[in-house]
C-alpha cells in the first residue's frame, strides 16, 4: 500500500483505524478511503506527516489548485496548522486518506489507541513484492469507534463485526464481562485484573463490581453500559491511562 509505505518511510507515527484497519484484521467490509491517526503530540512527528503529505500530493477533496499550493504552504510553515481541525479528508495519487485527530470514542486520538494497537505487514495488491508494516487498531477499537459515531453508513456495517457486534448493549456488557473471566480462568495469575473504559471515557477504571447493566468502579465510578471496554490485566494496570483513584 504506497499511503502506508510513504507515511513509514517519512518515520510518522500514526495508527490505522476504519474500515481499511478492520479489513486487514478479517471483518468483510467495503473497501473505502484509508483512515489514520496520527501521533499529535510531537511537533517532529507533526513536521514528518507534513512532509509525507507533500510527497503524496495530498489536497483537500474538491479544494483547487491555489487552495492545495496554499495548504501546502501553510504545512511546511508550521506543521501545528494540521492540528487545527479535528480531521482532514485528503485525495492523493495513491488514493484517498483521511487524517483523524481525534475519532469517535477516543478523544485522546492516537494515545488512547495505539496501547492495544497491532503491528502488521501490509501487502501491496499492485505489487505483490511490496509491503510495509504498520499498527493497526485492535478490531474492538474500530468497533467501538463506529458504534459511537453512529453515523448510517457506520451502523449500517456494524453486524459485519462477526462475535463483536450485539445490537443490546446490556447484553454485550455482559458478554465481555464473562469474556474476560473466561480469559482468565485458564491464566496462572490467580488474582487477575479487570478494568473498564466508558464509552466516551480516556481513563480505565478498576471493576469493582457489575450491578444491572451498569460498571462500578473501585473508585465509586459508575459507567453506563453502552460502549463500554473492558481489559483483563493479568498483571496491573492495562496501558495507560489508567484512573489514579483505582491504581
Amino acid at each position: 500500500m504506497p499511503i502506508l509505505a510513504t507515511l513509514a518511510r517519512h518515520r510518522v507515527r500514526f495508527v490505522v483505524i476504519g474500515s481499511f484497519g478492520a479489513i486487514l484484521q478479517d471483518v468483510d467490509l467495503p473497501m473505502t478511503d484509508m483512515d489514520v491517526v496520527p501521533d499529535i503530540s510531537d511537533p517532529d512527528n507533526l513536521r514528518r506527516l507534513a512532509a509525507a503529505l507533500t510527497d503524496l500530493d495530498a489536497r483537500e477533496r474538491d479544494a483547487t489548485d491555489h487552495d492545495t499550493a496554499e495548504l501546502h504552504r501553510e504545512m511546511a510553515a508550521d506543521p501545528k496548522f494540521l492540528t487545527s481541525a479535528k480531521f482532514w479528508t485528503f485525495d492523493t495519487t495513491f488514493g484517498g486518506l483521511d487524517l483523524v485527530l481525534r475519532p469517535a470514542g477516543f478523544d485522546g486520538g492516537y494515545d488512547d489507541l495505539v496501547g492495544s494497537a497491532k503491528r502488521m505487514r501490509v501487502a501491496d495488491d499492485a505489487d505483490p513484492g511490496a509491503s510495509a508494516v504498520a499498527l493497526v487498531a485492535d478490531v474492538r477499537d474500530i468497533y467501538h469507534s463506529k458504534r459511537v459515531a453512529g453515523r448510517l453508513k457506520d451502523t449500517k456495517t456494524l453486524r459485519l463485526f462477526v462475535g463483536i457486534h450485539d445490537p443490546d448493549p446490556r447484553r454485550t456488557l455482559a458478554e465481555q464481562y464473562r469474556a474476560g473471566r473466561a480469559a482468565q480462568a485458564g491464566r496462572r495469575q490467580s488474582t487477575p485484573v479487570r478494568w473498564a473504559m466508558a464509552a466516551r471515557g480516556t481513563r480505565w477504571h478498576r471493576v469493582s463490581a457489575v450491578e444491572r447493566g451498569t460498571v462500578v468502579a473501585a473508585c465509586g465510578a459508575r459507567l453506563a453500559a453502552a460502549g463500554v471496554r473492558f481489559n483483563v490485566a493479568a498483571e496491573g494496570a492495562p496501558p495507560p491511562p489508567t484512573c489514579p483513584r483505582c491504581s
